[in-house]
């Protein structure tokens, strides 16, 4: 399902997929962490930006391990002595989100300000903080895009979240909304009335709607671009090495 697109509250997502029992009885032990103001490192400077968790995540996983992510399901709980239930209203017609978070559980003194090498590994060169998705950041944030399974009151239901029990969560929202695309892509709600009548007004009668569409990815030679370009690179070890910037 591409990102963004509206779907169903009613229904689970494709493939049937409901979120397990071992997060429902995670739900009854879980106790909500305490409440306190996020202070980004630097908070005695007289620009300093102070952060409220709107929730944060119930998960199974416990660990700072980076890999491993996809399948994870996890709850975002919604601090509801601050918001309504309203104020989740329409997000389940998405399908993914993006979630910003905070790095709760890494200390100031890890924090790097100018390059590391990912994952600790000498063998990889040196990259700047700001080149890489490592958790030791200037101020710990961290931006997770996930899948939406489903929402259920205070609680939004998702998969692939890479955050841990406990981590504050900042800001909620659907993934790639309003999306740049070509006038001939018709964006509806995932409901059968509501994709019966786009049928019907594209297919206008018997007269098919007819776009002169820009075409958002070049000329039309993209590819052959591409593979000329290609063609003058020199192929390195360095070219030839992936690089997982974590």
């Amino acid at each position: 399902m591409p990102c963004g697109t509206p779907r169903p509250t009613s229904s689970t997502p494709s493939g049937g997929r409901t979120a397990p029992e071992t997060l429902d009885r995670h739900r009854h032990r879980h106790r909500r962490p305490k409440e306190t103001a996020i202070h980004p490192t630097g908070h005695d400077q007289p620009n300093a930006v102070t952060l409220q968790p709107v929730g944060h995540v119930v998960s199974p996983r416990d660990d700072l391990s980076d890999d491993n992510w996809g399948e994870v399901p996890a709850v975002i709980r919604l601090d509801s002595a601050r918001f309504g239930e309203d104020a989740l209203f329409g997000l389940a017609d998405f399908s993914h989100l993006e979630v910003v978070f905070h790095f709760h559980r890494v200390p100031e003194e890890k924090i790097e300000t100018g390059a590391r090498h990912p994952r600790g590994n000498l063998d990889w060169p040196l990259v700047g903080i700001f080149a890489q998705r490592g958790k030791n950041r200037p101020n710990r944030l961290g931006v997770s895009r996930c899948t939406l399974v489903k929402v259920e009151g205070h609680d939004i239901h998702v998969l692939g979240l890479d955050a841990i029990d406990g981590t504050p969560v900042l800001d909620i929202g659907p993934r790639q909304a309003g999306r740049e695309r070509g006038q001939n892509v018709t964006t509806v709600p995932f409901r059968q009335a509501a994709i019966r009548q786009a049928l019907k007004q594209l297919w206008n009668d018997g007269h098919p709607r007819r776009y002169a569409a820009k075409n958002l990815y070049g000329a039309g030679d993209t590819a052959r671009r591409i593979a000329r370009i290609l063609a003058t690179v020199p192929l390195t070890p360095r070219l030839h090495r992936k690089l997982i910037a974590y």
